[in-house]
């Protein structure tokens, strides 16, 4: 008999979890009888194979913490009354305010939380850290049945700060259908792009403009590289997040870079833009587990990655301990690293330093030296192909079960 499963998530609208979420309504379906539930539902960007939920209790945009304090419990309270109705055995949840509403709800599920991000795991660093949000996470991280983290590192992190004991918590890193990136690669681009890139050495990098994308670091390397390939140009993928682009826009103008760089917003299939550039960029300062790198190597795309926590180590040179630092240019096994980047914002267009000069060195040298594009094409197909579906999908069943 199948058991009831609930992936519980706060909204289905674009994002790496949600992705996630949309991969396991489908790969699960003959094994479990599945129900995803949101807190809302206004906005969806991906299509789901089962049922879709929506507790009708969306965040409350810049409300005071009793307003806050409301909707959890009003979010529990509707979430426990509808697993009594469903009669769920277990409840996979994604993202904090998910695994809080896991957590508290009331019922025998097994409860499954999931961390995503580097920086989800609270390290009280700070007063509101060490008083509020650590003690949170930590009482979720103990009440949990598993936790599911995407990066050693994540999962280490977990342990050390939350104190928990290692067999509890999993690392899963996430799973990708090569065969349908690589045939969705190969639709054809817009004019517009094509003529951008007619005859160019074409850099490419994809994500929402956020701060942990590290943008400014990305135009500041790609000013460096024009200097020393004056064919380059930069393509960035990515839809705007409270304004954030415009700091990109207006670094772009101060550096003078408008007619070598197109921001091309969200695109739904990604992959056609990887198959025609010539090299993938990661600049983020964290990660989780950089879903568009990966992609990205499915599309056989060299990788200059910085090497932030967590995520692109353990991908391009997967035998490099977690401890050892960085410190000068990495030609990995399955891409390059470049030391991680300062965590602290400056779109100052006058503050350009040698992190950057090295990084635009190592692009260009996998812009225009044959042989290591070559071998790094291959290498990251060769990588992109054990994270496929298949075995993420046994990892995921072995969580489950």
């Amino acid at each position: 008999m199948k058991k009831n499963l609930v992936l519980l998530i706060p909204q289905m609208y674009r994002g790496g979890a949600e992705r996630v979420v949309s991969r396991l309504s489908s790969l699960l379906k003959n094994d479990y009888n599945i129900k995803v539930v949101v807190f809302d539902d206004s906005r969806i960007s991906y299509d789901l194979d089962c049922e879709i939920i929506s507790l009708n209790v969306p965040p409350q945009i810049n409300s005071t913490w009793f307003s806050k304090i409301i909707n959890v419990v009003l979010r529990v309270y509707r979430y426990s009354k509808f697993k009594r109705t469903y009669q769920t055995d277990i409840t996979y949840s994604f993202g904090d305010t998910a695994n809080i509403i896991n957590i508290l709800s009331f019922g025998n599920d097994k409860k499954i939380t999931s961390i995503r991000g580097f920086k989800r795991v609270k390290t009280g660093k700070n007063f509101t850290e060490k008083f509020i949000t650590k003690p949170v996470s930590k009482f979720i991280a103990n009440k949990s049945n598993k936790i599911v983290s995407v990066s050693e590192l994540i999962s280490y992190n977990i342990s050390y700060h939350y104190n928990i004991s290692k067999d509890k918590i999993i690392t899963s890193y996430n799973g990708y259908d090569i065969a349908n990136i690589l045939k969705k690669s190969e639709e054809n681009i817009e004019q517009e792009v094509s003529d951008f890139i007619q005859n160019k050495k074409v850099i490419i990098s994809a994500g929402t403009f956020r701060h942990e994308k590290g943008y400014w670091h990305l135009l500041k390397s790609f000013y460096e590289l024009k200097k020393i390939n004056d064919k380059a140009v930069l393509l960035i993928l990515g839809e705007d997040y409270n304004g954030e682009k415009l700091k990109s826009d207006l670094l772009t103008t101060e550096l003078k870079l408008e007619d070598s760089v197109m921001f091309l917003g969200y695109k739904k299939n990604p992959y056609k833009y990887f198959n025609v550039a010539d090299t993938y960029v990661l600049s983020s300062v964290f990660e989780g587990f950089p879903n568009a790198m990966v992609e990205a190597m499915a599309c056989s795309l060299p990788i200059v990655a910085t090497d932030c926590p967590s995520g692109p180590r353990e991908i391009l040179e997967p035998s490099l301990s977690l401890g050892k630092k960085v410190t000068e240019p990495l030609y990995g096994e399955f891409g390059c690293l470049v030391p991680k980047f300062s965590e602290k914002e400056d779109y100052r267009a006058n503050e350009i330093h040698d992190e950057h000069k090295s990084t635009a060195e190592v692009i260009n040298k996998l812009l225009t030296d044959q042989q290591i594009n070559s071998f790094y094409r291959n290498q990251s197909l060769k990588r992109a192909n054990q994270f496929s579906y298949e075995s993420w999908l046994k990892k995921q069943v072995e969580i489950l079960n």
